[in-house]
């Protein structure tokens, strides 16, 4: 089979790009190339009409396909919209062109392999956009709100099925806009994107707490195209200054495994998100996020993170995980998971997105209005020339290496009894950070999502501590729980839950070493603050060893896993701490467990209270025993382990902090 692509050129005055038919035997055709094994329709699109675009070809929809015979070979005619900023006169190859409007097209017998794409561009409306100012594709937008996407797509065009169906229904139906990739704004005339997003929601005691669902992806990294602009100049900037966000109501997150009917989401909000300054001035103010001009400086510096391993043919090193507000998130399936760089190295094909975090800010704080947590950046014009990071690790910095005891002394905090509160650690940073709020907290990392920081709120970093002891690593470091092994089980690599969470997650370390004479006595005056440090998961780690323990123990998860009883203890066959490899699995249950959930006794406090033993989880194939004990066949059965959870090892994560030792 042969692939050809063509391109369907449209110039501002409406005219259309063809082979000039006086050169082309009175035939009206449009230009086209066949498709090489490595490019793809973009690429060879681009290569088509090298001179017709200054930094990247604005691609729009695919108009339509033809297939036909010759010679006995298929062919496979595929045309796309595209928007060149430059005329000419001629193709590379030397093919003739000409500018013609749909009168002029008519004039010519048209090619029958582009019969379709001319029935399209000469149909009276085609290009002829209703939603030319950013106020009317505003207004439509608003006329959705309180409509569930059933009602919307009432004739039921769209698959409910297919996890775009939100997106699916709102562009393609409400606004009747093709699906399409262009470089170029969705409503290009208005100069707005459209974007659909979904909020999830509890109740809490006396009012609905909402955050966003999910990361709202952009626009495709082109890396040859990015390698050398500007901000002002970036595909980012070009595409996304005005965003139309259309946020519906997904689900309730306390209610988990119940089926959902995507039908019956419900269009919560619209607003558009202004980057730049807004030039219509009878757009409602109330419809209207204006980025703050700290938020847009943490943008900025989060494009130039990126931009920088992109003009160092380093893209291969992104993650998402690398900055905190502007993130690339990995974007494509199967063959089109990678493609090149500048220099012709490969890496994973991503898209620039606003990370989940930064959507539940921008949720709470410009369109529900809520009482903002405290900024640790007192105003814009210090990201002028530092980082976010660098400017919370200068709040770190005067308590470097100092006793907790010193620390708390400085700010004369003291507490009643002779032992030190277990949530005395939060109670310091929270202090260091000069942070308001109360000293809640049990002394677990958890407490740490209770801090009133914006910058560390809303899970955009994750607070986490590392003791070691006498300058030795004593603690594996936890990353996540695995709630089903059934689910885990039929999950690829990077559609995996641990694959999404290190990919995307911003760490903040916080160093501390017990200098106590026993690893278990907490006393403050021994306990030294080393420092704090901002972190990630390297790609090269991630894609890697990681990526291996991964499929080694969900392999053995999938064909059965191995359990032995031996000393009294269940042993299992999944990679082991002590191996030497980044990750491994361990128990995430204080007693140990391999039968169904079920009722039992236990003494508290001198009393017997009811407990429900439900610490293990179902397998999804039958575990392979040896040496089970026959008389406790109940308490060790085939299809239940106690359940696991993914850490990082100490040693790995020790050579991850050396500086600040």
């Amino acid at each position: 089979m042969i692939r050809i692509v063509k391109a369907i050129c449209m110039g501002e005055d409406g005219t259309f790009l063809c082979l000039n038919p006086k050169r082309n035997g009175q035939i009206c055709a449009f230009p086209g190339t066949e498709r090489r094994d490595d490019e793809s329709d973009y690429d060879a699109l681009e290569r088509l009409l090298t001179g017709f675009f200054d930094k990247e070809l604005a691609v729009g929809s695919k108009l339509c396909r033809t297939e036909c015979r010759h010679d006995g070979q298929k062919y496979v005619i595929d045309s796309f919209l595209c928007y060149p900023d430059k005329h000419g006169e001629t193709l590379q190859d030397g093919r003739a062109l000409a500018w013609l409007n749909t009168s002029e097209m008519a004039q010519y017998q048209g090619d029958p392999h582009d019969q379709k794409a001319i029935d399209k561009v000469t149909f009276p409306t085609f290009g002829k956009s209703i939603y030319k100012t950013k106020k009317a594709v505003h207004n439509h937008a608003l006329d959705a709100v309180g409509m569930r996407l059933g009602e919307i797509d009432a004739d039921n065009t769209k698959n409910p099925n297919n996890k775009g169906y939100p997106g699916n229904v709102v562009e393609q139906v409400w606004f009747e806009h093709p699906a399409d990739n262009i470089s170029a704004p969705d409503f290009p005339e208005a100069g707005v994107e459209l974007k659909v997003t979904p909020i999830d929601y509890k109740q809490a005691e006396d009012h609905m707490e909402y955050k966003a669902g999910e990361r709202l992806v952009l626009n495709i990294i082109n890396y040859r195209d990015e390698h050398n602009v500007s901000f002002e100049e970036s595909s980012f900037w070009n595409k996304n200054r005005f965003l139309e966000v259309i946020h519906y109501l997904r689900r309730n997150i306390t209610q988990k495994g119940l089926e959902e009917d995507r039908r019956k989401y419900q269009i919560k909000y619209a607003n558009l998100f202004a980057l730049d300054d807004l030039d219509e001035p009878d757009f409602p103010e109330e419809g209207l996020v204006q980025f703050s001009d700290t938020h847009m400086a943490r943008i900025r510096q989060d494009w130039n993170t990126i931009h920088t391993l992109i003009a160092e043919n380093r893209a291969h090193e992104l993650t998402e995980s690398l900055t905190t507000t502007l993130g690339t998130c990995t974007k494509g399936t199967s063959d089109y998971r990678y493609t090149t760089q500048a220099n012709g190295a490969h890496a994973k094909s991503r898209a620039f997105c606003f990370k989940q975090g930064f959507m539940t800010t921008i949720l709470q704080e410009y369109i529900l209005k809520k009482e903002q947590s405290q900024s640790l950046i007192r105003d814009a014009g210090m990201l002028s020339n530092r980082s976010v990071e660098d400017i919370i690790l200068d709040y770190f910095r005067p308590y470097e290496h100092q006793t907790m005891q010193r620390i708390a002394e400085h700010f004369d905090l003291v507490w009643q009894s002779n032992k030190a509160p277990k949530n005395l650690a939060y109670m310091l940073v929270r202090r260091m950070l000069n942070l308001n709020g109360a000293d809640i907290g049990s002394g677990s990392d958890d407490d740490y999502t209770n801090l009133n920081a914006e910058e560390l709120g809303n899970g955009q970093v994750r607070v986490k501590t590392i003791t070691l002891f006498h300058g030795k690593p004593q603690e594996n470091f936890k990353v996540q729980a695995i709630p089903s092994f059934k689910e885990l089980a039929a999950e690829d690599w990077e559609d995996s839950r641990l694959y999404e969470h290190l990919e995307s997650q911003r760490f903040l370390l916080l160093v501390f070493d017990n200098e106590n004479a026993d690893k278990d006595d907490k006393n403050p005056m021994g306990m030294r603050f080393l420092g704090a440090k901002f972190w990630s998961v390297p790609a090269a780690d991630l894609d890697g060893d990681i990526k291996s323990v991964w499929e080694e123990d969900v392999n053995k998860i999938r064909n059965g896993v191995e359990l032995e009883y031996r000393g009294k203890r269940v042993h299992n066959n999944f990679v082991k701490a002590s191996s030497g490899r980044i990750l491994h699995l361990r128990p995430d249950a204080g007693k140990s467990q391999y039968c169904a959930p079920y009722r039992t006794t236990e003494m508290k406090d001198g009393k017997t209270k009811h407990v429900t033993m439900n610490n293990a989880r179902q397998l999804p194939v039958p575990a392979k025993w040896t040496n089970r004990p026959l008389d406790k066949l109940h308490l060790y059965a085939d299809d239940y382990m106690t359940k696991q959870a993914w850490w990082l090892n100490m040693d790995y994560m020790f050579q991850q902090i050396q500086e600040l030792l």
